[in-house]
């Protein structure tokens, strides 16, 4: 990948090196170094991210059964709101409560 992400500077690196004096062989050289040191330089990068993942998978575990109550009562919110108003309205006899609440037990 970083290959593909270098590969457009190798042509013009090589021909700007050989622009400066330098043959061939030290133009390539030269481009492969900064390639190389381009490609260091992301995968120095990476760790610091994966320190970051691991912090923040330490405090979503801990803030997990404070979402999972707040979804839970937001599910509640819409069955009552919604739902069990619009059974209510399509049921002729009798009332939809018992029928939908039986049937999130």
């Amino acid at each position: 990948m970083i290959a593909s992400a270098f590969f457009p500077l190798i042509i013009p690196g090589i021909e700007r090196a050989q622009s400066t004096g330098s043959s061939k062989p030290v133009a390539a050289a030269m481009v492969i170094g900064a390639v190389l040191l381009g490609a260091l330089a992301t995968g120095l990068i990476e760790p610091l991210g994966g320190l970051v993942g691991v912090a923040i998978v330490q405090l979503s575990t801990a803030a997990l059964p404070w979402a999972l109550g707040f979804s839970a009562g937001a599910m509640l919110f819409v069955v009552m709101a919604d739902i069990i108003p619009q059974a209510s309205r399509r049921i002729e006899h009798g009332s939809a409560t018992p029928a939908l609440m039986g049937a999130l037990r």
